[in-house]
């Protein structure tokens, strides 16, 4: 996958059939996942964002270091990913 701003999609759909519980389909992640589960931004967010609100995604899922705000679509800030998936 090149695409590294889909890492956290990828991981998120993996645990959520693992689990057993479905995720929202009007919800984008874009985030990048480090090899030891370490959240960072990715190249071009802003313009990612708008694209993904004029699509119809009512949710993004960012980085708690981003500073994204007016773009259409609810944002919600992650520091880390998959400690409450484990187990």
């Amino acid at each position: 996958m090149l695409e590294t701003s889909a890492d956290l999609a990828v991981a998120l759909a993996g645990a959520s059939d693992k689990k057993g519980f479905e995720l929202p389909a009007d919800f984008v992640a874009v985030v990048e996942v480090g090899f030891a589960g370490e959240i960072s931004k990715v190249a071009e967010a802003r313009r990612r964002i708008m694209e993904a609100a004029e699509l119809g995604f009512k949710l993004a899922i960012v980085p708690a270091s981003r500073t994204l705000n007016n773009l259409g679509i609810e944002i919600k800030e992650i520091f880390s990913w998959g400690k409450r998936l484990q187990g």
